[in-house]
This record gives C-alpha cells, sequence and structure tokens, in this order.
C-alpha cells in the first residue's frame, strides 16, 4: 500500500498520443510498466474500458477503444518498444476488472495471432538464453545432451510458427513449440526422412517416451528413445 501510495505522487499523468485513443507513457523513470497497478490512472486517460500493454519496463502502452484497427496498432507498438528498448516485461494484453489488471483475450482473429506471434518472438528469445545456460552446464558437468533450438518459421500463409527438432538416437531436450521435425541421421535405409508433426499430435502419439523437466522456467522435455515411425 505504501508503495502504490509513492508511485501514485510521482504519477502526474506523462502520456504521449501516438494516434487518436492510443497513448504511450513517457515518464521514463523505470516505473512506467508498475503503473498498470493505478487503474484511476489509466482511466482518467483512456477511459473506462481500455487496453493495457506494458511491453518494457519503461512503456506502458493504452487503447482506449477494443477495435481490430486500434489493437493492431497497440501489438505494433509493443513489438517496436520490445526491439528498441529492451527490458521486456510482458507480451500479454490487460483490462480491468474490479480494480485489478488481469490478462485480456482478443476476440478478433488477426489481434489474437499477432499478439500470439509477438509471445512467440520473445520465447524465441528467452529460449535461446535457457539453451545457452543448460549447454554451458552440460558442458561444465561433462553431460552429453543436445538442448533443442526454438526456431520460428514464416509458412506459405505468412503466418509464423515455432519448431524444434527430434532426431533418432539422440538425448534431448526438447522446448514446446507448435510443431516438431522428427527424423533419421544416420540409420541404414532411413536417411534423410522427416516428418513434421504438430505438438499436440506428437504429445498424442509419443508422449509416453517424453519426460517434461522439473524446475525449468521454460518447459523442457527430455527425449531418448525414438519413437516407431
Amino acid at each position: 500500500a505504501i508503495a502504490l501510495d509513492n508511485l501514485r505522487d510521482l504519477a502526474s499523468e506523462q502520456f504521449v498520443q501516438m494516434a487518436p485513443g492510443l497513448f504511450a507513457s513517457d515518464w521514463n523513470d523505470a516505473y512506467d510498466s508498475s503503473r498498470i497497478l493505478l487503474p484511476d490512472l489509466v482511466h482518467r486517460v483512456a477511459g473506462q474500458h481500455p487496453v493495457v500493454m506494458i511491453p518494457t519496463r519503461g512503456r506502458m502502452l493504452l487503447s482506449a477503444s477494443h477495435s481490430r484497427e486500434d489493437l493492431l496498432t497497440l501489438v505494433s507498438y509493443a513489438q517496436s518498444a520490445i526491439e528498441t528498448e529492451g527490458r521486456r516485461v510482458s507480451t500479454l494484453m490487460y483490462e480491468y476488472v474490479d480494480g485489478k489488471a488481469v490478462p485480456y483475450v482478443p476476440l478478433d482473429e488477426e489481434v489474437a495471432r499477432k499478439l500470439a506471434d509477438l509471445r512467440r518472438m520473445a520465447l524465441q528469445e528467452d529460449y535461446a538464453e535457457q539453451k545457452q545456460l543448460l549447454d554451458q552446464g552440460f558442458e561444465q558437468q561433462g553431460t552429453d545432451i543436445f538442448v533443442a533450438t526454438y526456431m520460428l518459421v514464416k509458412g506459405d500463409d505468412e503466418r509464423i510458427f515455432s519448431v524444434s527438432t527430434w532426431t533418432a538416437g539422440v538425448d534431448a531436450l526438447l522446448p514446446e513449440t507448435d510443431r516438431i521435425v522428427l527424423g533419421y541421421l544416420d540409420e541404414p535405409g532411413r536417411e534423410g526422412r522427416r516428418w513434421n508433426v504438430a505438438w499436440a499430435d506428437l504429445v498424442a502419439a509419443a508422449g509416453h517416451l517424453m519426460v517434461r523437466q522439473e524446475g525449468y522456467q521454460l518447459p523442457r522435455w527430455r527425449v531418448r528413445a525414438f519413437p516407431e515411425i
């Protein structure tokens, strides 16, 4: 309560209007994202039903409307802030329910897809950092485990999806991705064979071969035996 009072004392409205109904915080004091805890401040700027994003520590973004155009622009601003400012906080949208900020799920399919793409981009960065730490740790321990990469691919329809690889005969840690490419390396008669499957289908068919690792902030699944294909 004391912290919120102190934050409120600092919170004279400092927003820049980016477009009609769209606002970006401009305190630049490293507490911009924390001001999502002050609904009265947000309502004064963007009305009673705003959509809020806090992409970075130094930026809070507001949309006064829920229209497709405004929310797509909001996501675009959020992506730009993440790319230029760093110190990412969240790729979610928020709304206020009973005075508390809760995740907002856009009903528009295009907005939901763009928001999901932004989350995939953030996950790619996070998984890359996790992979680096795990690789370093396993090397120091002398443990031979392949830490698979979380990759992003653009499909024929221009949509982004995440993918990783599961190779026969390799003790590996798989990230949780939209799709998994399964294949063989050196097995006679099977070289170069590949299968591209959705994550849900993979778990349904080969979940008994996948062990989720405890204590990982980002989910990883250890695989040792390869499914019969």
